[in-house]
């Protein structure tokens, strides 16, 4: 028997930024309700659908932009409202509707 059919699981496929995520360490991973797989990395949010990757990153015009950083959770509440904590900034929220951040240590 050969060594790949004592594994009962397909091959992972690797995603990185060649594939269009924005960075190569993902800090965590959520599937909303629409069924999108949002991806936060250290240079900012990833929405999947699973073709191809839209990324919401750091926009210096915007004060509410997402920083660059590491981030401890990604959860999404009963609106549809996606939030997230940062090392440096506090707390954001991001409305996947609007496609707007806002910074809440302001």
């Amino acid at each position: 028997m050969a060594q790949k059919d004592l594994f009962p699981f397909p091959a992972f496929e690797k995603i990185t930024t060649r594939n269009g995520l924005s960075g190569n360490t993902v800090h965590r991973i959520l599937q909303d309700r629409q069924g999108f797989l949002w991806f936060i990395t250290g240079s900012g949010l990833n929405r999947f659908d699973g073709y191809d990757f839209k990324a919401y990153g750091y926009d210096p015009s915007d004060s509410n932009s997402i920083t660059l950083g590491l981030f401890y959770s990604l959860v999404q509440d009963k609106n549809g409202v996606l939030w997230m904590n940062s090392e440096n900034d506090g707390i954001y929220s991001f409305d996947p509707q609007k496609e707007k951040y806002v910074n809440r240590r302001k």
